[in-house]
């Protein structure tokens, strides 16, 4: 009696542990079936509770919002599903997706890594609106839609449509995109966005397309006006700058390792003209790492707005436009 009264919490848990795994071992009393069921059910993780949640096939590689449709992109197919209710409304082979356009006029583009083309669907039938053999990458915009096609290496066509336009509205000359599988949405030289490791950075939809764009071509910088596609600026990044075009800029990033330190200047140029608007020193943009301040990154920021440090180790907030300190 006086062995039992000291066993203690931890000697109460394992008997009474071993009680049940004598109990399920017999078929007496099984707690384990529905102590799993209750560990693995699906439940959401918002509160209120979510409208609806629907299972799909595999891990997606992207969720976005196209009007009154949802649609999710995983590796070898494309599915759309209703807004009000996560019903299934078509399902497309190809091996990516960007949706264009807002609202009801919405579209979504859709190809195959290794071939050269793309369709345009309609989000909530899945039909076909339009159809290219030729493009080899495409950029989507809340406005706008680009493409571009290569006659050779070097010699490459930029084309802009509506998103539910069937001819474009202009296109301009590059020497080249870039090299490898572009798809959709290869990088230009902007910003890097600010998001969250849950959250699908795009499942809002496109934004805005930029006034101007800045298309990285055997290391120098195309800087295109998508108004009219004229190209504006052709520029070579001298050897210790980065190059990024933000709101409506051409941002001309420094970084000079010194006396163990980076020093960092930022020139802001007017591509129409190619006259400097505005200049700052001392502001780390955070494009460059430890290994002698080389720049492999793009500034953080979005829109025209660009974040870095002040030299007094605080956040600084830029506007791009006119390098006011916002």
């Amino acid at each position: 009696m006086c062995g039992v009264k000291g066993l203690g919490v931890r000697g109460w848990l394992l008997l009474g542990l071993v009680t049940v795994v004598v109990l399920a071992a017999t078929g007496v009393w099984n707690p384990f079936p529905a102590l799993w069921d209750w560990v693995d059910r699906s439940k959401p993780i918002s509160e209120p509770d979510v409208a609806w949640q629907q299972r799909v096939g595999g891990t997606p590689r992207s969720v976005t919002i196209a009007g009154d449709t949802v649609v999710v992109e995983q590796r070898t197919r494309i599915e759309a599903r209703n807004l009000a209710d996560g019903g299934r409304l078509w399902e497309h082979k190809a091996d990516w997706s960007a949706v264009a356009g807002s609202g009801r006029e919405s579209v979504v583009a859709v190809g195959r890594l290794l071939d050269k083309g793309y369709e345009v669907l309609d989000p909530v039938s899945g039909v076909t609106r339009r159809r290219d053999d030729r493009a080899i990458a495409v950029w989507t915009y809340r406005n706008l839609l680009l493409d571009a096609y290569c006659v050779q290496a070097t010699d490459c066509t930029l084309r802009a449509w509506e998103p539910r336009g069937t001819a474009p509205l202009w296109s301009a000359f590059l020497p080249g995109v870039h090299s490898g599988v572009l798809a959709d949405n290869p990088e230009l030289l902007g910003t890097r966005r600010l998001g969250a490791t849950r959250i699908d950075g795009g499942v809002a939809g496109p934004e805005s397309v930029p006034p101007l764009l800045g298309f990285p071509v055997d290391g120098r910088v195309h800087v295109v006006d998508t108004a009219t596609g004229r190209v504006l600026q052709n520029v070579q990044p001298g050897r210790e700058e980065r190059l990024a075009v933000v709101g409506g800029r051409l941002l001309r990033i420094a970084a000079t390792s010194r006396d163990g330190n980076c020093y960092y200047a930022v020139t802001a140029v007017d591509p129409a003209t190619g006259q400097q608007v505005w200049r700052r020193t001392g502001i780390n943009l955070r494009t460059a790492d430890y290994a002698g301040c080389v720049q492999r990154e793009d500034p953080q920021g979005g829109r025209n707005v660009i974040i870095g440090v002040a030299p007094d180790g605080r956040e600084a907030v830029l506007d791009g436009y006119d390098g006011r300190l916002l």
